[in-house]
């Protein structure tokens, strides 16, 4: 397997930095592949990213494919790496709540445990909504990484801490 190139519209803290993630159209050479991935993270970002899958789709024999959270899906297996850098973790998706101003259970459902890997910054959208046993086994992967961050949602009965008292548990 060569691998997949991973197209992203622009560069962030939070996306991958190896040699088969791209930021812009292909230039004149482009590593061997099997695919080509076109991540769309936002709505505004979809012309943009159309734009990209028609450039590298220019390039390649393979399909280009168009995908992502833009597009409502993110209800995915996690791979590390694949989607964001090495460090950032995903341990569950969605959220059982259902507060009027989040998109979270409407798009990812109600909250599913994944498997875990090793990872600083977990980027759960609920972690405190997992179950005992899921965030114990979080903690003790936890236990021997450095600079650990929850840049996801913490909640407690059913409200995100510090954001809003106000949300249907």
């Amino acid at each position: 397997m060569k691998g997949i190139i991973r197209v992203f519209p622009h560069r962030n803290s939070f996306t991958p930095t190896d040699e088969m993630a791209f930021f812009e159209e292909p230039g004149l050479f482009i590593p061997d592949h099997d695919a080509v991935h076109v991540c769309c993270v936002f709505t505004w970002d979809i012309d943009r990213c159309r734009e990209l899958q028609f450039q590298w789709q220019g390039k390649t024999d393979k399909t280009v494919l168009l995908d992502g959270p833009a597009f409502g899906n993110s209800n995915g297996d996690f791979v590390p790496g694949m989607y964001v850098r090495q460090g950032i973790v995903f341990t569950s998706r969605g959220c059982p709540n259902n507060c009027g101003f989040c998109f979270v259970p409407k798009r990812e459902g109600k909250i599913r445990e994944l498997p875990i890997y090793q990872g600083n910054i977990v980027q759960d959208n609920n972690f405190l909504a997992c179950s005992k046993e899921h965030r114990r086994k979080v903690y003790d992967m936890l236990r021997g990484q450095h600079a650990i961050e929850f840049k996801g949602g913490l909640k407690r009965r059913g409200c995100l801490i510090g954001i809003s008292s106000k949300c249907a548990a």
